[in-house]
Order: C-alpha cells, then structure tokens, then sequence
C-alpha cells in the first residue's frame, strides 16, 4: 500500500495539472486577477475525480470535502479494479 504522502503528491499533482489546463481557458475573461478567480469560481459546478490503479478513490475523501464546502459539486468514480483484460 502506496504511503500518505505519496497520495498526497499525486493529489497536489494532479490538482495542478487540472489547473493548469482549466486557467489559461478563463484568463481571458476579465482583465484583473480577483476578476479571473471569481469568474472561475462561478463558472465551475462539478468536479469528477478519477482514482489511478492503486488505490481506490476513497483517497480523495479530504479533497472532495473542501470542494464541497467551497460549494462546488465534488465525487470519485469508483473504478472496478480486476484487470487490464476486464476493462478492455
């Protein structure tokens, strides 16, 4: 079983990647940077997370609840996990 931090850094890593990706899209939207943030903020409603292959996604509980308390709309897909023949 994979250590904390080690799901700590994919989740940070991840988060980062999906950010990363997503602003750019956005920052032309209005010309100051408090202007972007609440322009994002309204403009995201849903985030679906997707667990790797070595865990299941109950390692995003903390992640989901900050999204939710920040009031947008957070889950993990629960992937079965049987095999690389199962899933083709």
């Amino acid at each position: 079983m994979p250590k904390i931090s080690s799901r700590r850094h994919f989740l940070a890593t991840t988060a980062l990647l999906a950010a990363s990706a997503i602003l750019p899209t956005f920052a032309h939207t209005s010309p100051t940077k408090g202007q972007n943030q609440t322009n994002l903020k309204k403009m995201i409603k849903n985030i679906v997370l997707v667990h790797g292959t070595f865990v299941d996604g109950s390692c995003y509980a903390e992640l989901i609840r900050h999204q939710q308390e920040a009031g947008i709309n957070a889950v993990a897909v629960q992937n079965m996990l049987t095999s690389l023949a199962a899933d083709a």
